[in-house]
């Protein structure tokens, strides 16, 4: 228990030491584990959103391909019996995928229809909005959600042109087709359970939730910007086709929120749940994260007294052999000096007998020096007098050659 009332500076430094770096890793390893925890949400969220997407446009594609194709017929071929089995032969989830399927001609009266209601025969349908769509754009139409007069289930109109192709191409009449949506809000339920609070539902894109688990909101036409405005107004502000968000409710509940668009309604399939929920695995692993951290800071804690006690023995033992070598270098420093106060008196008498031998040998050097200059004297007088005498003896010889010539000359003017 020493350490705890007597602690030393490096038992303090190095528990520090070893202490901090668990302390940082685990409160990193906490955070970093509520990240991932949220993207692991997110991906799956995705995921599933994706899936559900898929299906749904899957169901609306092969809606517009059975309509497209029965386009492709003539009026004779679009009887009671062709509607009849298109109706039949085609469901999704176990449901039909169509509550009922018309054909009208090119004025908008209706010719055909199954289920076979023969009170609504010849009714005019020229002022519906999807046929005047259909017969100015000449494209594929598809209608808002509406509830059926018949089932009192939602439905959502596709319609198509028929038109004859020669001599040009003509419109000659509608085939138009009531998709239910009944199969979506089961299929919704079947994937949409994802979580304790998560759940997963079809929004129109005037915000109508036209696919729910809860398929009495479905029913009641409720929109989300009634149910959820903070949701509505996130998805408004968002101009991408799939994302991911985070919104807090006005119940003060925060929510993780993917969608997709479903292409060519405009239709956006949404999940949510609650961030506790997406949380709620972080939180256990950081329950565990903090009791793996406790148990390693008590470890490395007891690690680093046994190192630290280790170290100060060390220490105290390095101290007492610092004090013996501190006393032999004192003794030695002592015979140093005696030996270096001997060395500079014999160093100076050595000194003081070269500096007379170099005054000596300095004089004769002078001497030497003298005697040279004197004989530098001697031999440069010596030279130039040399230099004189040569110069008289050429002159002498000059004046002897013009003295032997000089008679020679005369000798020639006598003659």
């Amino acid at each position: 228990m020493k350490f705890f009332f007597q602690p030393t500076k490096e038992m303090v430094l190095i528990l520090i030491i070893a202490l901090l770096p668990v302390f940082v890793f685990g409160i990193i390893a906490v955070n970093r584990s509520v990240e991932v925890s949220q993207r692991a949400a997110e991906k799956e969220d995705e995921m599933i959103a994706t899936n559900l997407a898929d299906q749904t446009q899957l169901f609306l594609r092969r809606a517009e391909d059975i309509i497209k194709s029965l386009a492709g017929l003539s009026l004779q071929n679009l009887n009671e019996n062709s509607l009849e089995a298109v109706y039949k032969n085609n469901s999704f989830q176990d449901i039909p995928i169509f509550e009922s399927l018309i054909v009208l001609d090119e004025q908008g009266i209706l010719k055909t229809i199954y289920p076979p209601r023969e009170e609504v025969i010849g009714l005019d349908y020229s002022r519906q909005t999807f046929f005047d769509f259909v017969k100015r754009e000449k494209e594929i139409f598809f209608s808002r959600v509406k509830f059926s007069a018949l089932s009192e289930q939602p439905v959502v109109g596709i319609a198509a042109p028929i038109f004859k192709a020669e001599p040009e191409e003509t419109l000659i009449g509608v085939v138009q087709g009531a998709i239910r949506l009944q199969s979506l809000s089961s299929l919704i339920k079947e994937f949409g359970a994802i979580r304790v609070t998560g759940q997963a539902f079809l929004v129109n894109q005037f915000g109508e939730i036209i696919a729910h688990p809860d398929y009495r909101l479905v029913r009641e036409q409720e929109n989300i910007s009634n149910t959820n405005p903070e949701l509505m107004q996130e998805l408004q502000e968002t101009v991408k086709e799939k994302g991911t968000f985070q919104y807090l409710s006005s119940q003060r509940v925060e929510y993780l929120v993917s969608f997709q668009t479903i292409s060519p309604t405009g239709w956006r399939l949404i999940i949510q749940q609650e961030m506790k929920e997406v949380l709620a695995a972080s939180f256990r692993l950081r329950q565990f994260l903090l009791i793996v951290l406790a148990i390693t800071f008590l470890g490395a804690g007891i690690i680093s007294y046994r190192v630290a006690s280790y170290i100060v023995r060390l220490k105290r033992r390095w101290e007492r052999i610092r004090e013996e070598r501190l006393k032999e270098l004192e003794e030695v420093k002592a015979a140093l000096e005696i030996m270096v106060r001997a060395r500079t008196v014999q160093l100076r008498e050595q000194a003081e007998t070269l500096r007379k031998e170099n005054e000596r040998k300095t004089e004769e050097l002078r001497e030497r020096m003298g005697e040279l200059e004197r004989f530098h004297r001697l031999a440069v007088g010596r030279e130039l007098k040399m230099t004189e005498l040569k110069e008289q003896i050429k002159k002498m010889e000059a004046q002897l050659r013009d003295a032997r010539l000089r008679p020679k000359k005369y000798a020639k003017k006598s003659k």
